[in-house]
């Protein structure tokens, strides 16, 4: 993953932890539509931690404060 790796290098050049965001869509077999994926790349002195939050939320929606 392109996110985790970028993290590790911005780790090792200031020994700080590096946490970045991205996102991308993902379809499941059993899912009509595709769905959003957001993505936590984050790495620390202990190591890499990702995540991932699966959404029907739109980027539109999440802007506004009473979600459509």
């Amino acid at each position: 993953m392109l996110l985790l790796r970028e993290a590790e290098r911005r780790f090792a050049g200031t020994g700080m932890k590096a946490r970045l965001f991205g996102e991308f869509e993902y379809g499941a077999e059993a899912w009509k539509k595709k769905r959003r994926v957001i993505v936590k790349a984050e790495y620390l002195d202990k190591g890499p931690d990702t995540r991932f939050a699966v959404t029907k939320l739109r980027v539109t929606d999440a802007n506004n404060p009473g979600f459509g």
